[in-house]
């Protein structure tokens, strides 16, 4: 990203940088649209904050979640199964390996009652 936008200023503005400041920026810190000086306050709360962890987690289960639909949507529309090799899933820019799509899943069926299919 280049320069920072309007909220990212005021959030700067802000004597601290808690929860609520984390919380507004997660889509950002997922896309990777984060100044530096802003990523690494993001980067230091989410290591003091569990509540924040968890909601990081979920965002990123949210999004896996979201991306594996869309897939499967798309292949039921093309008449071919989903392959691993093909392609794998990726949030925040990471890879994550089958065993962990399948734990991450198990986790996000649980916490929003829905039923993504575990592998």
């Amino acid at each position: 990203m280049n320069g920072y936008s309007d909220l990212h200023l005021r959030i700067l503005e802000r004597e601290s940088f808690g929860c609520h400041e984390f919380e507004t920026l997660l889509s950002d810190y997922f896309d990777g649209e984060l100044p530096r000086t802003l990523r690494a306050l993001a980067d230091d709360h989410l290591k003091k904050c569990p509540n924040c962890r968890s909601a990081h987690l979920l965002f990123a289960l949210v999004l896996l979640g979201a991306r594996d639909l869309r897939h499967h949507i798309l292949c039921q529309e093309d008449q071919f199964l989903y392959s691993e090799q093909t392609r794998q899933p990726e949030v925040g820019g990471e890879q994550f390996t089958a065993q962990q799509r399948i734990r991450l899943r198990a986790i996000l069926n649980s916490r929003l009652r829905i039923n993504l299919p575990l592998t």
